[in-house]
């Protein structure tokens, strides 16, 4: 799902949501009504930023698939619904691969952090938190090694 949803102009809640989904129109609504929208002819245009981002939440995770990609995807939600976006992703079998400036949420919901830095990919076990940690110590670690490097 990406950061800023893209929805069809003149699209409704309902055209929008229940648009090439098949058998799956009632996974559509059940996350809809978990999110607290309606299947309504309301033009997406006229929906908050939150409801927007709900509405595109409840058809991506009503599909198949095996990774997961999400940017920002507690933008513009409240804290109910990012609770809610917790819960299923803590249950959710696949791969996940999220972009978020939400600290918090990465705590609660990541068990590997890959890093990209300087042209070089790193990769940390367990939360958020542990990756802080570790990323500090392997820091730490590396300017021992630079400084021992230069009294040589």
């Amino acid at each position: 799902m990406p950061q800023n949803p893209f929805f069809p102009e003149g699209a409704t809640v309902s055209s929008y949501a229940l648009s090439g989904n098949g058998d799956k129109d009632w996974l559509v609504q059940s996350n809809m009504t978990k999110l607290g929208i309606e299947v309504s002819e309301q033009e997406v245009e006229n929906l908050s930023g939150g409801q927007r981002r709900k509405l595109a939440l409840a058809k991506v995770l009503a599909g198949d698939f095996d990774v997961l990609l999400l940017d920002e995807p507690t933008n513009h939600l409240d804290e109910g619904m990012i609770n809610w976006l917790e819960e299923y992703l803590k249950g959710y079998k696949g791969v996940l691969v999220m972009v978020t400036h939400d600290r918090y949420f990465l705590d609660q919901i990541v068990n590997r952090i890959f890093e990209v830095e300087n042209h070089r990919l790193e990769t940390y076990e367990g939360s958020y938190s542990q990756y802080a940690e570790q990323k500090k110590q392997r820091r730490e670690t590396q300017l021992r090694q630079y400084q021992n490097q230069q009294k040589e």
